[in-house]
């Protein structure tokens, strides 16, 4: 019976030892230990605005989530912004000289509209193309097909640029990212992504996130 006891108080003296040695991450967020500062920091929606001289003001309909500021070179402004429908975008923005990529999305696209882009398949699991697959494709093609008037007279014409390049895949993820006025933009999802969705978030940030 002593024995007995004895263990009991033995494991009951460990226990608050054994708590102090989990694997939590330090509280600067950095994964390297301690003293590595972590260069994603949460901020005020006032600060958003006083940095990047945009003000934000959402339709019905949208809510705002975390708003944050990324310490990189260039620095990154970031606002979460979920839809109507639930679905949870990353907006993010950098003043930059030409499109850099923002994101922090890395993934392998199955279809987009980006010509430089590795596309890995523009095929479903099953074989056969997505419905917006399909139409991304057609699109491709139509552009690539020289008209009959420049094949016998070659002309230089200047390559149209889209409003933005969309990155989609087929398990939901998406993202798309444009150029202006000195700033490199994207919205990103990852989950529920669709086109028509992105197509809606894209017309919508003009009245919502303006000088």
């Amino acid at each position: 019976m002593k024995r007995f006891l004895i263990l009991i108080l033995t494991v009951s003296l460990m226990v608050p030892w054994m708590a102090g040695c989990g694997g939590s991450e330090s509280s600067s967020g950095g994964s390297g230990g301690a003293g590595v500062p972590n260069p994603r920091a949460q901020i005020s929606l006032s600060q958003f605005q006083a940095d990047t001289g945009f003000e934000v003001d959402l339709y019905d309909g949208y809510e705002l989530g975390e708003v944050y500021k990324i310490n990189t070179d260039p620095v990154i402004y970031g606002l979460g912004i979920t839809d109507e429908n639930g679905v949870e975008y990353d907006v993010r923005l950098a003043k930059t000289d030409n499109l850099v990529e923002i994101s922090g999305m890395n993934y392998q696209w199955t279809y987009t509209n980006d010509p430089g882009a590795n596309e890995e398949s523009a095929v479903s699991e099953e074989g056969e193309a997505t419905e917006e697959t399909q139409e991304a494709t057609e699109e491709t093609q139509e552009a690539a097909e020289p008209e009959a008037e420049a094949e016998a007279e070659p002309e230089e014409e200047e390559t149209e640029v889209p409003d933005y390049y969309f990155y989609f895949t087929d398990d939901g993820q998406g993202m798309i990212t444009w150029y202006e006025d000195q700033y490199s933009w994207s919205v990103s999802a990852v989950e529920n992504a669709t086109k028509a969705g992105m197509q809606q978030m894209y017309d919508d940030l003009y009245g919502m996130v303006s000088f």
